[in-house]
Formats: C-alpha cells, sequence, structure tokens
C-alpha cells in the first residue's frame, strides 16, 4: 500500500511539474508576426517591380503598402509574385490577403471589390514600332493586331477599336517586344 501511494503521489508531481513547465514555455515562446500577404504583378515600374539578382519587390505601391500594413498594426509584408491576370482570381480563392497593382477602377469590379481611393490617373496610348505609318487615332486601328497585358482595362479599350485583333500578353514589357519586333513571335493566350 505504501508503494502504491509513492507511486501515486510521485506521478501527481510529474503532471504538476510537467503542467507548469508547459505554461513556463508558452510564456517565454515569441508571438507569431502578424503578416499581410499581399499578391503583385511586379513589372509595371514605377509603381511595382521585382528585382531579381536582389530578390526583393521596389516601387511607390511596395512603399505604400508596407507603411499601410504598419499603420495598420501588421508586422511584415509577404509579397506574392503573381501574374495580373491571377491576381483577382487569386483574392477570390483567398490565396493573399489583397491584390495590388496598377488596376483601373471599373463598375464591375466595384461589385466583387473594395478598392482604394485613386492615387494616380492613368492613360492609354497607341504605341506603335518606330517608323511605322500608322496613324495616332482610332479608326487607323481598323484590321490591325493590337497588343496589350492580359487582363488589363486597356482590353476594354482596345475592343473599341473597330476591326481590331486583340493579342493578349502576361506583361507590358511582352506586349510591347511583340511590337518593336513586329509580331514575330505572335503568342495567343485566349
Amino acid at each position: 500500500m505504501k508503494n502504491m501511494l509513492f507511486i501515486l503521489v510521485s506521478m501527481l508531481c510529474l503532471l504538476l511539474s510537467a503542467g507548469c513547465g508547459s505554461d513556463k514555455q508558452a510564456a517565454q515562446a515569441p508571438a507569431a508576426d502578424k503578416v499581410l500577404r499581399v499578391a503583385t504583378s511586379p513589372a509595371s515600374p514605377p509603381f511595382e517591380l521585382y528585382l531579381k539578382e536582389q530578390n526583393k519587390f521596389t516601387g511607390f505601391d511596395i512603399d505604400l503598402i508596407n507603411d499601410v500594413a504598419k499603420k495598420m498594426g501588421y508586422d511584415k509584408v509577404e509579397f506574392i509574385n503573381t501574374p495580373f491576370d491571377e491576381l483577382l482570381p487569386g483574392l477570390n480563392q483567398k490565396k493573399y490577403d489583397i491584390a495590388m497593382n496598377n488596376f483601373s477602377k471599373t463598375k464591375a469590379r466595384s461589385i466583387d471589390y473594395a478598392a482604394s481611393d485613386s492615387y494616380a490617373k492613368a492613360a492609354f496610348s497607341i504605341v506603335a514600332k518606330k517608323g511605322s505609318k500608322l496613324k495616332a487615332d482610332i479608326d487607323s486601328m481598323n484590321g490591325r493586331k493590337v497588343a496589350i497585358k492580359k487582363g488589363a482595362s486597356a482590353e476594354r479599350v482596345a475592343k473599341s477599336f473597330p476591326g481590331s485583333i486583340i493579342v493578349e500578353y502576361p506583361e507590358n514589357a511582352s506586349a510591347l517586344h511583340a511590337v518593336e519586333t513586329g509580331y514575330r513571335r505572335l503568342r495567343y493566350l485566349r
């Protein structure tokens, strides 16, 4: 009986000391950082750009969201490099907290998404290869190939060109490259 009592008291002491130890460890464990996950398609300088050599996101939008996150109480911003046309679908799938890029405010987007106030004014331009006989007006676009960034508001503008052929590219840089090279490497993304 003494042995049984000794074993029970010993087990009780072990349980109590184990419980106290875990409370001490929990109190000493650092709190997890509060992280804001932000998706961006960083190919629109000066707003957002990814510097591959430095593994760093930079630009006006990057600085802005870092400041906003700090004021909101976040410890860290995690940037997620995402193709432009996947930003909003990824937000719908809750892959990240915010999608940030040079979005245009449209009625269609305002149905499903909340957006900040505009802080830059966008303008659309027609760009042609130097030496082209293309006139800088909408009527001269009839039957022409128009390179655009897939998913961008420029698509809406380009579709207003009568008879134009829309060719989508993943980024502005690849669309401009197609114009420079005369569309030798056409890549339809639809």
